[in-house]
C-alpha cells in the first residue's frame, strides 16, 4: 500500500492540486466536483481489481516473495492471510489521500487534519480490540475498518462542501465494479484449483481477471471505455 501511496497517489496529487486550486480560484466549484469525482472514480476502477487480486492470490504471492530459507509454510500462511485483509487498504489510501488534496485546493487543512486525527484513534481502538479476536489479523482488519470510516466521513464533507457528481461517480460505477470483482474472484479460484505451479498460476490469473474485469467495466460504462481509450492514445501520440 505504501507504493501506491507513494509513487502513484504521490504523483497525482502534484498534478492535480494546481488545476484543483485553479477551479477553486474561479469559483468553478461545478467543473471542480465533475473533475474531483472523475479522478477518483478512475482510481476506484483501476485499483480494485489490483486490490481484489492481492486478496484472493495473497498466499501464492508471499510464498513467491518468502517461501525460502527459514521461512516456513506456516508462516507464509500467516503473512498471507495479513496481506489479504492488507488488500483493501490498496484502494482505500490512495482514494483517502486524493480527497485530502482536493480539501487542502480549498485551503482547508484543519477538516483533514480532523479527520486524520480521527482515523488513528479508531485504528488504535480497533487493532487492540479485533487483535483479542483475532490475532495480528486483527491489527490489519482495525487499519482496514479505520481507513474505511474516514474515507466515508471525506465524502460526506466533500459532498456538504462543493457537491458530488453522481454521472462521474455513482452506485453505477460501484455496481459494475463489485460484479466484474466476482468474476476476478472466480477466475481466480478456480485456477487455484486447476494450477499447480504457483507463478504460472499467478500470471495466468493477473492476465485473464485484468483481461475479463475491464471487459465488462467496457461493456457495461461505455463513456467510461471511450474516455480510457483515448487518454491510451494520447500517451501513444506522445
Amino acid at each position: 500500500t505504501g507504493i501506491f501511496d507513494a509513487v502513484l497517489v504521490s504523483g497525482i496529487g502534484l498534478i492535480i492540486l494546481p488545476v484543483l486550486s485553479r477551479y477553486n480560484n474561479n469559483q468553478n466549484i461545478e467543473r471542480m466536483t465533475e473533475f474531483s469525482c472523475k479522478i477518483l472514480k478512475y482510481l476506484f476502477i483501476s485499483l480494485s481489481v489490483i486490490s481484489c487480486l492481492f486478496i484472493v492470490c495473497s498466499t501464492e504471492i508471499t510464498e513467491i516473495i518468502y517461501g525460502r530459507g527459514q521461512f516456513e509454510q506456516e508462516a507464509v500462511m500467516r503473512v498471507g492471510q495479513i496481506l489479504s485483509v492488507y488488500g483493501i487498504d490498496i484502494v482505500l489510501i490512495p482514494l483517502q489521500t486524493i480527497m485530502i488534496k482536493v480539501f487542502h485546493s480549498m485551503e482547508d487543512t484543519k477538516l483533514p487534519f480532523k479527520i486524520n486525527c480521527i482515523t488513528v484513534v479508531l485504528n488504535i481502538i480497533f487493532s487492540m480490540i479485533l487483535f483479542q479476536l483475532m490475532g495480528l489479523n486483527g491489527i490489519a482488519a482495525g487499519t482496514a475498518i479505520s481507513f474505511s470510516v474516514s474515507c466515508l466521513l471525506l465524502i460526506m464533507n466533500l459532498k456538504t462542501r462543493i457537491g458530488w457528481n453522481k454521472e462521474e461517480l455513482g452506485l453505477k460505477h460501484v455496481g459494475v465494479v463489485f460484479c466484474a470483482l466476482i468474476l476476478v474472484i472466480a477466475v481466480a479460484y478456480l485456477l487455484k484449483q486447476s494450477i499447480e505451479n504457483i507463478i504460472y498460476r499467478i500470471m495466468m490469473t493477473g492476465i485473464i481477471s485484468f483481461t475479463g474485469y475491464f471487459f465488462i467495466i467496457g461493456l457495461f460504462l461505455k463513456r467510461e471505455r471511450e474516455e480510457m481509450l483515448s487518454y491510451i492514445q494520447e500517451i501513444i501520440r506522445k
